[in-house]
């Protein structure tokens, strides 16, 4: 038997806290088929050994053979442990192979990772630092479509994934990837596919069904678009395009959104929802030979339009020169805030051992006390210091007793759960992700069953990982450390080690939700209701039967077609109450976003005065003077930063660019602000914004885990802190 891990994360890089494909090739070099286990062996947040592991049940005489192995590798400062690749025989459990590798690229925790299935950075690599940013993209180029992983939770890394026209046919996927990218997206990613200038085969591929319903019609001899940007060269080329015209034939031509048209008009690139996430479609080949020569695309008119960023675009060697001729500022001299800093301490059940912690140092002081200054005074009051050997025996013995039956008396003796969720829901399909993170609480020692069962009939998508929420220079492991094993097809179950303390898990897991549950409590029904395009504004209304009432909501209304959003505060949305819109807008809607006025820094709208009037994370420091729209202050028990951490998150990439402009260093309480986030990327929902839809975002405090999680075989008490967000098409 040989063993050769190859491709380890996707296209050589991999990111802390994100599941990682690995292709490992084996060969069978004796004359029989065996049945083997192949393992993927890394260490977990507190420091078990996590097997990731997959069963071959039938690997073939004399062949080489490819298979995906998947993990979720650790958030911690541990990354530079070394990894093993083991293959086990089934039938004898012995070990067969084994091999240890060095981790490829690490992806930083910072950063959008966006997939190019091609070699043409398409114009990218001006996002591709943080001078003009928030956090720089990531842009991993030369993906091919024989690298597509089989599962969906090896794209989980992704910001986006781009396919371009250099990059292979789509006719080329492996049959096993088609349903792990209809998944990935169906989840919430985003797909970007720039149509070839030539033949077009993805109408006839099997992804055709996530593509926008659009007819293409091809027009030679088109002047270059404006929004490609300033061409080089004396003379302006000509290309061919296709245009791209919402169907009409077809229902959902509804929901295509026209982002951007060439010079006379024509639609060339659109978008279309696909179950929770999108697909956009480019009809100018950006891989041209006139496109490229011309050195297009460059500004950020496309991809503003395609991501909703807000960034300025600009060559890092232009970026870097500003910053020495200082006419810019260095983002090392900004002030940084942590956007999802707050998830590790929600989720943390510091009440469980904090009461004991403190009883135990009182009754050591009263020992103390006892033992010590106050029996020796007592007894030399008495004239009987001869006995102080047997007082300091009765007293230890006494405090032992005191001691052990506090400790038994003390113990949690009850299962619990808290949790920080995100809920999704599309309330024209059902389809539902929910994102957790949790502490889960096992009063007992031992291995315990985790699992989560889906619904019939929408398979095993459900993740479950133990690597961590937030890296941190800390590095706190058990004693004892133990081993356990993941199956890497189906991660939604497994057997962990308990240690009668909090365990963290994180879950990714979706479903269908209609009234009744489906997989979930009852208690959870999604928004009943239309909503109708009346002259341009959505008109109907919508109620829900959450478990709880909505806190601190607020609706954003898209028009789709490129247009700009409209936001507004509803404050509470009630259970049973009907949320009602009225084909028109409410007098406290504000824009989403509007640029500074000149001489100004301070951009306007909903994300403008989030971003400058609230500065998230800074509280009072930077002062809440706000505007109109955000005068309602929040009422739940979460904190005020910690809505707006979130509301800052859920509309991440359209946040304002960063501040550029030099600044004293000295005056520390004027520092422009950088906001960054890890775990906090999977609240983006910028990219919806690029649609016609309704957004409706608010909280759930001290609610039910909205995942029908089973640990020890039964469904644990739970509490926390559930953000839902509801997508709700125009018709």
């Amino acid at each position: 038997m040989t063993l050769q891990p190859e491709n380890v994360g996707l296209g050589g890089v991999l990111r802390p806290g994100v599941w990682s494909p690995m292709v490992v090739t084996l060969q069978n070099q004796s004359s029989v088929i065996r049945q083997v286990r192949l393992q993927w062996v890394h260490p977990d947040a507190d420091g078990d050994q996590v097997v990731n592991q997959r069963l071959i049940k039938a690997l073939n005489p004399q062949r080489v053979e490819r298979f995906w192995l998947y993990a979720c590798l650790p958030v911690s400062s541990r990354m530079k442990d070394r990894y093993e690749i083991r293959l086990v025989d089934e039938e004898t459990g012995k070990l067969l192979q084994s091999q240890r590798y060095e981790l490829p690229e690490v992806a930083p925790q910072y950063g959008h990772v966006i997939g190019l299935v091609g070699f043409n950075p398409l114009g990218l690599n001006g996002y591709a630092h943080e001078y003009c940013q928030h956090e720089k993209a990531l842009i991993l180029q030369g993906l091919s479509p024989d690298a597509m992983p089989d599962r969906w939770y090896g794209l989980s890394l992704l910001h986006s994934l781009i396919w371009s026209p250099d990059g292979g046919d789509v006719s080329t996927l492996p049959r096993a990837a088609v349903p792990a990218i209809h998944e990935w997206v169906r989840r919430g990613g985003h797909l970007v596919v720039v149509l070839p200038n030539g033949l077009e085969t993805w109408s006839k591929s099997e992804l055709a069904d996530l593509l926008p319903a659009v007819t293409m019609t091809t027009l030679t001899n088109q002047r270059l678009p404006m929004w490609l940007g300033r061409a080089q060269g004396l003379r302006e080329p000509t290309i061919s395009l296709r245009v791209l015209t919402p169907d009409t034939s077809r229902p959902e031509s509804r929901e295509v959104s026209t982002l951007l048209s060439t010079n006379e008009g024509f639609p060339v690139v659109v978008a279309s929802p696909y179950g929770l996430g999108r697909v956009t479609l480019i009809g100018i080949d950006l891989t041209e030979r006139a496109v490229v020569t011309s050195g297009l695309p460059n500004g950020n008119e496309l991809w503003k339009a395609v991501y909703g960023w807000e960034a300025m675009w600009m060559p890092k060697a232009v970026a870097e020169q500003a910053v020495q001729s200082q006419q810019m500022n260095n983002p090392v001299s900004r002030a940084v805030h942590s956007l999802d800093a707050f998830i590790p301490s929600r989720i943390a059940k510091t009440e469980t051992a904090a009461p004991a912690l403190l009883l135990a140092i009182i009754i050591f002081a009263l020992y103390w006390l006892i033992a010590g200054p106050i029996s020796y005074a007592y007894l030399k009051s008495k004239g009987k210091l001869h006995y102080s050997w047997m007082a300091f025996l009765v007293v230890v013995a006494v405090f032992n007793v005191i001691a052990w039956g506090g400790a038994v008396l003390l113990r949690p003796r009850t299962a619990a759960l808290q949790h920080v969720s995100i809920l999704t829901h599309e309330t024209g399909t059902g389809w539902t992700r929910t994102h957790s993170w949790l502490a889960t609480f096992i009063p007992r020692f031992g291995r315990v069953p985790i699992n989560i069962t889906p619904p019939d009939g929408l398979g095993n998508f459900t993740t479950v990982t133990t690597s961590g929420v937030l890296d941190s220079d800390e590095t706190n492991t058990f004693l004892d450390p133990q081993s356990y094993t993941v199956d890497t097809m189906n991660p939604a179950d497994r057997e962990v080690p308990m240690r009668a303390t909090a365990k963290e898990f994180e879950i990714d897991y979706a479903t269908r939700l209609v009234a009744g549950g489906d997989g979930l409590s009852k208690d959870w029904v999604p928004p009943q209701g239309t909503l109708r395009n009346d002259d341009g504004f959505p008109s109907g209304a919508l109620v829900h039967g959450f478990p709880a009432d909505l806190t601190d909501a607020f609706v954003v209304y898209s028009p789709g077609n490129g247009q700009s959003p409209w936001a507004w505060r509803i404050g509470t949305w009630a259970v049973g109450s009907a949320l009602k819109f009225e084909g028109k807008l409410p007098s406290n809607a504000v824009r989403m976003l509007t640029p500074p006025p000149p001489n100004r820094e301070a951009w306007g709208g909903f994300l403008g005065q989030l971003f400058y009037d609230r500065k998230p994370g800074w509280g009072t420091l930077m002062g809440f003077a706000g505007g109109q729209a955000m005068q309602q202050s929040p009422t739940t028990n979460a904190s005020d930063q910690e809505i707006y951490a979130v509301e800052a998150m859920t509309f991440y990439d359209a946040l304002p660019a960063p501040d550029t402009k030099p600044r004293d260093m000295q005056n520390f309480t004027d520092l422009p602000l950088t906001v960054i986030r890890s775990a906090g990327r999977i609240y983006d929902l910028t990219e919806q914004l690029a649609l016609r839809r309704v957004l409706i975002i608010g909280h759930i405090r001290d609610g039910p885990l909205p995942v029908p999680l089973k640990v020890d075989d039964r469904t644990l008490p739970s509490r926390g802190w559930t953000v839902v967000r509801i997508l709700v098409p125009v018709e």
